[in-house]
């Protein structure tokens, strides 16, 4: 929606904008679990307390749908859908178009967001296991460094998307991945130190890299697609790179620290996910001056 409503030399911008929401969405739900752990004894909260968050969360949905019921259909959608109707060839279903026409474009764009799904499970999940199992810290402390190293997405996230505006998105995503990639080795041996400013110092430079990644990757992943394809090819690209990158990325951390006993072998598993990707988008084609508004 963002970015087929944005004028055309801000796409990236508009379309990044969408992946802020996610910061204040994290630090309201990790900030409300920890004021009820706060408040209540561990009995309590295991017992009923963790069930509150949840049951706020449908106020969310609620505002949620009274925008999205409000949110009038892009001049892209509109312009798209009049064509179909208009046209005397016979019109196929969105998936069959995006198998038939784009399995180039759904390849590379699945393989080129599986490293920031893959850093951000690590980070957020596995990260706070770690810290709890491995070096005794307390929940509170490290889901505090957590909660602060994502907001640096406030600032990393706007500025890589509208720096893909002016450099490309193949380039944008390309230093942002790299950025992960230099950055995974200093993390885990900052954050494997138990002291809150080293942790927080280098999940703060984790983190600045996947917002570099997560700023243009919207506007990347959807001006792949054509019109009438783009919200299926967007959808589906996204899960199977979250699927390969974020779901199975916490069961290869625990295996790989089971297996060699150091947080290492993880750095070097985030930097294989980001040469992936990397290769991945540097064989997509530029979109930052493409025509979204036609089909092939």
């Amino acid at each position: 929606m963002l970015l087929e409503h944005a004028p055309r030399r801000k796409r990236g911008f508009y379309a990044g904008l969408n992946n802020v929401g996610p910061v204040f969405g994290f630090v309201l739900s990790s900030g409300l679990l920890l004021a009820v752990n706060a408040f209540l004894t561990r009995a309590e909260f295991y017992s009923w307390g963790w069930r509150v968050p949840f049951i706020a969360s449908l106020l969310l949905l609620l505002i949620g749908l009274y925008v999205r019921s409000r949110v009038a259909e892009s001049p892209v959608f509109e312009s798209a859908a009049k064509v179909r109707t208009q046209s005397s060839r016979p019109d196929r279903a969105p998936a069959a178009r995006l198998f038939a026409e784009y399995p180039r474009e759904l390849l590379l764009v699945s393989g080129a967001v599986i490293c920031h799904f893959a850093t951000f499970y690590l980070f957020t999940v596995f990260s706070l296991s770690y810290g709890q199992r491995e070096l005794g810290l307390s929940n509170t402390m490290v889901l505090l460094v957590v909660m602060l190293a994502i907001c640096t997405h406030l600032v990393a996230v706007p500025f890589s998307a509208a720096l893909s505006d002016r450099i490309g998105r193949r380039k944008a995503m390309l230093i942002g991945l790299g950025v992960i990639a230099l950055s995974a080795f200093p993390f885990w041996f900052l954050f494997s130190t138990g002291s809150f400013f080293p942790m927080l110092l280098g999940s703060a430079l984790l983190m600045t890299g996947y917002g570099l990644v997560y700023g243009p990757a919207p506007s990347f992943t959807g001006e792949a697609f054509g019109p009438s394809a783009r919200f299926t090819g967007f959808a589906v690209a996204t899960n199977i790179g979250g699927i390969i990158g974020g779901g199975t990325a916490p069961i290869v951390g625990a295996y790989l620290l089971g297996h060699y006993h150091s947080p290492y072998p993880i750095a070097a598993y985030i930097v294989a996910t980001a040469l992936i990707s990397g290769i991945c988008v540097a064989l997509s084609r530029e979109t930052k001056d493409a025509d979204i508004l036609h089909d092939r």
